[in-house]
């Protein structure tokens, strides 16, 4: 098993439950036709997970988002403190694997341009896609 396992998706929303639970609403297929662009979707949700074995260190995750545009925000870095937290709760749990899950959430988000939009994950200085999502605009072939 590797040490670090780390997907990502794109969908309409992210509810987040009196349970603590979250309810993904609306997960995106691979593949996304917009009518026209640019086009503005009302908001863009991504949810990622991330699973580590209790006994290795991960070291610091930043999870960031690139668009086609090749502009690269970032989302945010996973803390350390949050991290530490999953692995007490797996280890009081008696499970070998510690989970986590962070979110990022853009309404309205704007469609520029056609093309990928990659959620990246770097982890122990590498980069890992976690999720992908191709936009396209109908009528017009893939890039």
């Amino acid at each position: 098993m590797a040490a670090v396992n780390i997907v990502g998706l794109f969908c309409e929303d992210i509810r987040e439950e009196k349970s603590g639970a979250s309810t993904l609403v609306g997960i995106l297929t691979d593949n996304l036709v917009v009518p026209s662009i640019p086009f503005l979707l009302p908001r863009l949700a991504l949810y990622v997970r991330v699973n580590f074995a209790v006994a290795t260190d991960p070291g610091p995750i930043v999870i960031r988002v690139v668009l086609p545009d090749q502009s690269d925000p970032l989302i945010a870095p996973i803390s350390p403190a949050l991290i530490d937290t999953a692995r007490a709760e797996a280890r009081d749990n008696c499970s070998p694997i510690a989970g986590l899950i962070t979110t990022a959430v853009a309404s309205p988000f704007t469609i520029k341009q056609a093309g990928r939009v990659l959620a990246i994950a770097n982890v122990q200085g590498q980069d890992v896609i976690c999720g992908s999502l191709n936009i396209r605009e109908a009528g017009k072939p893939e890039l």
